[in-house]
């Protein structure tokens, strides 16, 4: 799997790997910490989240105490962040690609572009 030959995870991995160090783009501090290596350690030791956060019930896992006390500091806001790191892949969209002809000069371009915020984006085009 390629997810898996470049980042070393598989992807439900790198969205749990993204609930424990963060993710600034999407406003998610992730649990103090933690961080990048921690992360990643956690995830390669346990496997998943879930088993993360069962030993981290456990005060005789294999896991510091300091990794242990972070991830029980962080636990109540995991499903928020589970959520928000998720890309949701079953929204009703009637919109149609072919039928959408717009160029990167066309007026309903830039008025997307405005409406949503894109200011820089709109500048280079």
């Amino acid at each position: 799997d390629l997810v898996q030959q470049i980042f070393g995870m598989n992807v439900q991995q790198i969205i749990e790997y993204k609930i424990l160090r963060g993710d600034t783009s999407d406003n998610i501090p992730g649990v103090k910490g933690i961080g990048e290596k921690g992360a990643k350690e956690l995830l390669e030791h346990f496997g998943t989240l879930d088993v993360i956060m069962k030993a981290a019930h456990d005060a005789k896992s294999e896991m510091t105490k300091r990794q242990r006390e972070s991830l029980l500091a962080g636990e109540e806001d995991l499903p928020k962040w589970r959520m928000l790191v998720t890309i949701q892949t079953n929204a009703p969209i009637s919109w149609v690609l072919d039928a959408t002809r717009i160029t990167p000069q066309s007026e309903d371009f830039l008025a997307f572009l405005e409406r949503y915020g894109f200011r820089s984006d709109r500048k280079s085009t």
